[in-house]
């Protein structure tokens, strides 16, 4: 939705005109828990191209606290061997995407997670022997990254990239 909201000042800024209105009725979304159905089920996810999201960060120590025992006892028994108990919260939605795609209800996910998952094996991949002594690390930064609100509008000030073309639609 906010690529949505920010579609149309981005198609005045790089010269691509204005388009139709591009919010829509979005009456597939709805306001309910995305883990865990009240009676303490799994929840269905409709099917998708993309699951993209940021869910909450509660870490496992504050889950009771957060969210209560009862709760946490359902989403325990809901994801019994599939995540480990007093995981971070995000785990769960980490579990819930991978099956979803898994099982060709989406293409992709997007999700925010935090360090504290990092460790956490959830797919179970086993190590390939093919790839023995074959490391890959992104890009790794260090120093502050403590940016002045005013070094923060000059960048957004900056010139745009230019495309192409138009921004593919979905």
């Amino acid at each position: 939705m906010s690529v949505w909201i920010g579609q149309p000042p981005w198609m005045l800024r790089n010269g691509f005109g204005t388009s139709k209105p591009i919010l829509r009725p979005l009456d597939n979304i709805e306001c309910r828990d995305a883990i865990l159905s009240p009676d303490g089920a799994e929840p269905d996810w409709p099917e998708a191209r993309a699951v993209i999201g940021n869910p909450t960060f509660l870490g496992g120590k504050l889950l009771i606290r957060g969210l209560g025992e009862e709760y946490v006892a359902r989403l325990f028994a809901a994801y019994r061997d599939r995540a480990p108990r007093e995981a971070d919260l995000v785990t769960y939605w980490f579990v819930k995407s991978g099956e979803h795609v898994s099982a060709d209800n989406a293409d992709r996910v997007g999700l925010v997670a935090t360090n504290s998952i990092r460790g956490v094996d959830l797919t179970g991949a086993k190590r390939l022997r093919e790839n023995a002594g074959v490391a890959f690390m992104g890009g790794t930064k260090s120093g502050s990254f403590d940016v002045s609100g005013d070094l923060a509008a000059q960048w957004l000030r900056l010139p745009a990239i230019r495309t192409a073309g138009p921004t593919p639609t979905c």
